[in-house]
């Protein structure tokens, strides 16, 4: 074979081997994309389907605090929310604590003990976060050295509390927000909206 003829022959064999792995390489990402888009696609089904049962979960959850709260007669002192974060449950101060105390009183550990009677019952998907906070008044105490101090001190007696009911340790974390998440506006500082921000919330998510 002459020598031109047989470089032209081998520059088509390179070409048609090249035009093969393109070909591969083409066939195998599409395949990868499609399967990618079925993931996605059943992952977002199974998400919705989730979301939609933890959603009912904490209604269920939700309504049982409630009667426990009216059982109680506490609806002006507890509140429940449900949001996109999860179930919160806040105590006013009055009803767990006497004043720049963080040791539950004897009227709290009643108060708790039905919440505990919920917690041990719920799935244990779910979790648990204390908070603890104050107003804005500062506290300096042979006890307490801050306003962090004593709403992180409420969030662990609360804490021992569930604990010792038989809710899981496992289950519960703490949160000590001092005066940093008021729920009232900035600048009020009237009697009523100072109470108001001293509490203890649970956050079931």
């Amino acid at each position: 074979m002459p020598e031109r003829q047989r470089e032209e022959t081998d520059q088509e064999g390179w070409m048609v081997a090249y035009a093969d792995m393109i070909t591969l390489l083409f066939i195998f990402f599409t395949l990868l994309l499609s399967i990618s888009t079925i993931n996605t696609t059943k992952f977002e089904m199974i998400k919705t389907e989730w979301n939609d049962q933890a959603t009912s979960n904490l209604k269920t959850i939700s309504e049982e605090f409630k009667q426990q709260i009216e059982k109680q007669n506490l609806k002006e002192l507890v509140s429940v929310d449900l949001s996109a974060e999860g179930l919160r449950v806040s105590f006013s101060e009055q009803v767990l604590f006497g004043t720049a105390e963080a040791k539950v009183n004897t009227d709290g550990e009643k108060v708790l003990a039905g919440v505990a009677s919920v917690l041990k019952n719920m799935n244990q998907q779910y979790r648990v976060a204390i908070e603890g906070h104050t107003d804005s008044v500062p506290i300096r105490t042979k006890e307490f050295a801050s306003n962090w101090t004593l709403s992180s001190a409420r969030a662990v007696n609360v804490l021992h509390f569930l604990g010792a009911q038989g809710v899981s340790d496992r289950n519960m974390s703490i949160r000590g927000f001092a005066d940093t998440r008021p729920m009232t506006e900035a600048g009020q500082v009237t009697t009523a909206q100072l109470a108001k921000n001293r509490r203890v919330s649970l956050l079931i998510y």
